[in-house]
C-alpha cells in the first residue's frame, strides 16, 4: 500500500511566525486537459456528449478529460491560503517558489504545470 503523500514536496508561507499558506507539489511527467462542459464538445473530429443535469436547487455538469496526455513536470496537489491573508499574492509566490526550486537549476515554465490529485 503506497503512502498518498509519497513524493510530495511542501512549501510553506510564514507570516508573523504563523503558517498562512501551504503548497503541496509533485513531479509528474504528463497531464490531461480538462474539457470544458458544454452541450457538445468537439475534439479531433469526434463529438463528445457531456451530461448536463439541472434541478431546482443546483446545476451540475459531468466533466471529461482529453484522451491525449500533454507534457507536464509540476503537479499542484493542494494549495491553501488562510482566509485573512488571501488576495495578497501568497499563492502565486508559493507556486513561483516551487517552479524555481523543485528541479535544481531549472525554472519550470507555466505551460508545463498542472493540477494533480
Amino acid at each position: 500500500e503506497e503512502d498518498p503523500l509519497s513524493g510530495l514536496t511542501s512549501y510553506l508561507y510564514v507570516s508573523n511566525k504563523r503558517i498562512v499558506g501551504v503548497l503541496l507539489v509533485k513531479r509528474i511527467q504528463r497531464a490531461y486537459q480538462v474539457i470544458v462542459p458544454t452541450q457538445h464538445a468537439k475534439t479531433n473530429d469526434k463529438t463528445i456528449n457531456i451530461k448536463h443535469c439541472e434541478s431546482e436547487s443546483s446545476t451540475s455538469f459531468s466533466i471529461s478529460r482529453s484522451l491525449k496526455p500533454s507534457r507536464a513536470l509540476l503537479g499542484i496537489h493542494q494549495i491553501w491560503v488562510h482566509s485573512s491573508h488571501r488576495n495578497k499574492g501568497i499563492a502565486s509566490k508559493l507556486v513561483t517558489a516551487a517552479r524555481d526550486h523543485l528541479i535544481f537549476g531549472m525554472m519550470i515554465s507555466l505551460e508545463i504545470i498542472a493540477f494533480s490529485s
